[in-house]
């Protein structure tokens, strides 16, 4: 006999979801309903409308909090009095909700995560999200992400200051570089959103140590299969 655990879907976006992640989105609670049976609740910034595939789901507001981007909104969704310890939580940004990633390889991603921490199995996994890598680390790309409660709530969203304390030179320069050059909107962002953008590389960075991404995190990283897979179907 598994604990009753709920499933919260929130919606970190400053856009409404576009029509494919609609889709994926509709697929998922189709999947949750036939195989996982349990409660499921979505969490909403305060000034979207909800859509009408959520018709007839319990369905909640989160305060809108964009001083950080989706880092702040994810903080908001985490802090919801609603959530407890056992539950699991998809949180997703506007890169999923507009639908350029949300292809095939993800969405089996998606369904074998929920399956894993739904049933505890294997224990160890209490994350799973997209990872990055240089030849400097790893880290969490959280463009999406799914975990238990517990394990969210110990992850910092929204103390860049710290970290910016904390980071040595040469990330610091790296980040400002990739800012300048790597970033696609860098040349149509104005200096303000330029150095939030900065506070969410440093955050991504820190978000969780490469001795538990290696651990506890089912990664979907470059090299991974459905990660392949997702970049041509």
């Amino acid at each position: 006999m598994y604990q009753k655990k709920k499933i919260i879907i929130g919606f970190s976006l400053s856009d409404p979801v576009n029509q494919k992640a609609e889709r994926g989105i509709t697929r998922l609670i189709l999947f949750i309903n036939l195989f996982l049976r349990c409660d499921l609740l979505f969490l909403l910034p305060h000034n979207h409308l909800i859509p009408k595939f959520l018709s007839g789901y319990n369905v909640k507001y989160f305060k809108n909090d964009s001083s950080l981007f989706d880092f702040s909104r994810y903080s908001r969704i985490i802090s919801s009095d609603t959530l407890s310890d056992e539950d699991i939580l998809f949180a997703f940004n506007d890169t999923l909700g507009n639908g350029r990633k949300f292809n095939l390889g993800l969405q089996f991603f998606i369904y074998l995560s929920f399956a894993i921490l739904f049933f505890n199995f294997p224990q160890k996994i209490h994350f799973c999200a997209p990872v990055d890598k240089d030849k400097d680390g790893i880290w969490i790309s959280p463009y999406f992400f799914i975990g238990k409660i517990w394990f969210i709530k110990r992850l910092n969203f929204t103390n860049f200051r710290k970290l910016e304390a904390l980071s040595n030179d040469s990330l610091k320069f790296k980040l400002q570089k990739w800012l300048k050059n790597g970033w696609r909107s860098s040349r149509i962002t104005s200096l303000c959103k330029k150095r939030i953008k900065y506070r969410t590389l440093l955050l991504e960075r820190s978000l969780i140590s490469e001795e538990i991404i290696k651990k506890n995190v089912l990664r979907f990283s470059r090299s991974s299969f459905l990660r392949i897979i997702n970049s041509f179907f």
